[in-house]
């Protein structure tokens, strides 16, 4: 599932690993009147779902801000940023400050002026595709000359007024936020170049550490640790380091407390939703339907994660689309289904094996182990026979039927 297609998922449409009460404390968390807990981080490995639960939460927001009657929560800006989306631009500010005026259209004229006003006049911003970016008009002219002459001050001068101009701006951010709070959501800073990753949590911590506008991180932060070593070197000490950035962290569990086989239940439910019994040969049993994809998936999903079970779903969407033959309820139809779940699931061994012939094959491979599915399925027939269900599968998935 893309960004686009989450954008509008809520809690309400699924919520197999047991999200919302998290969501819930988040939101408790960010309407307080205080800012002792943010920039804030989630963590949470990858294919684990970690831009969908940020969608998710972001949406449960605004449906509390829309149903409330207090004022200061109900002038709460929620932005969303995808830091990846930006790493392209040296300067982060940049990219806040153009969220800031997109999103913020109802604010006083006077301060998205005053912000327009301080664009002009820090230097940073003499570039021309930020100036539009931010102000929809070409400020260049003002930028560079403003530059140039600063070039003939010494460099006292031109220390001070760039500190005047951050203070300056500081002061604007805290006006425009003091009746109208802003949350950033700021995803994939993960995926950033080490040096924009670490450029951006310094803009944080120095321009935007005013009242009322808070950060929420959705990233792994073991990969930030890597953006922190290969920027300091391995002796930092990188939980310390991003100390200084995150006042709290939070851990996105993969699954709900009570029920460690999710990822199973979470593919019974998509493959339910998105396939009907069509997709089988015409008489095949329900009950016998039901007892293969669950064996299935207990097998090969127990410790995958609700990412492999959206890959997995789209090879079965992909099958489906190129086979007009519904798939029978027979050993060659479950070991169909089962090679289905190989391609997705292990693809090394599937390129393995999509690569060899049945001469290199037959004399060092379990089929059973290999496709995870009970022994007694493969008594009728040869091992050659398996082979070329297998073999015709996987030319299937390849195009190549």
């Amino acid at each position: 599932m893309n960004v686009d297609e989450m954008q509008n998922l809520t809690f309400e449409d699924r919520d197999e690993f047991n999200r919302k009460p998290i969501a819930e404390k988040i939101i408790k968390i960010l309407n307080a009147d205080t800012n002792s807990f943010t920039p804030m981080v989630i963590d949470g490995d990858w294919r684990t779902g970690k831009t969908e639960f940020c969608f998710k939460l972001i949406n449960l927001y605004k449906k509390k801000i829309k149903n409330t009657n207090e004022d200061k929560i109900k002038n709460t800006t929620i932005i969303y940023f995808d830091a990846f989306e930006n790493d392209y631009l040296d300067n982060p500010l940049l990219s806040l400050l153009a969220k800031i005026t997109k999103n913020l259209n109802n604010a006083e004229e006077i301060i998205i002026d005053k912000l327009k006003i301080i664009s002009k006049n820090f230097p940073t911003f003499a570039i021309k595709t930020a100036s539009k970016m931010i102000l929809g008009e070409d400020v260049t002219k003002t930028g560079t000359e403003l530059l140039q002459d600063k070039k003939s001050k010494n460099i006292l001068n031109i220390f001070q007024e760039i500190t005047d101009d951050m203070i300056q701006l500081k002061r604007n951010l805290k006006q425009l936020a003091e009746n109208n709070p802003i949350i950033f959501f700021v995803d994939e800073l993960d995926r950033c170049r080490p040096d924009y990753a670490l450029k951006f949590l310094e803009i944080i911590k120095h321009t935007f550490d005013v009242p009322n506008i808070k950060f929420v991180f959705i990233t792994k932060i073991e990969l930030l640790n890597s953006s922190i070593e290969h920027s300091y070197g391995k002796k930092v000490q990188c939980d310390k380091y991003l100390d200084k950035f995150f006042k709290y962290r939070i851990l996105l569990p993969l699954s709900s407390q009570d029920d460690t086989t999710d990822p199973v239940i979470y593919f019974l439910d998509l493959f339910g939703k998105f396939f009907d019994i069509s997709f089988f040969e015409l008489g095949s049993s329900i009950r016998q339907i039901n007892y293969i994809l669950y064996e299935l998936s207990k097998n090969w999903l127990t410790d995958r994660t609700l990412r492999d079970v959206e890959i997995l779903i789209r090879y079965f969407e992909f099958y489906k689309i190129i086979n007009i033959s519904p798939i029978p309820m027979s050993s060659n139809g479950y070991i169909r289904i089962a090679t289905i779940f190989l391609v997705a699931l292990d693809r090394e061994t599937a390129k393995n094996i999509f690569y060899s012939d049945y001469t290199n094959m037959q004399n060092n491979m379990i089929f059973s182990d290999l496709l995870r599915l009970p022994k007694e399925i493969f008594d009728l027939y040869t091992d050659e026979n398996i082979f070329s269900i297998i073999k015709n599968t996987l030319n299937q998935l390849n195009g190549l039927d």
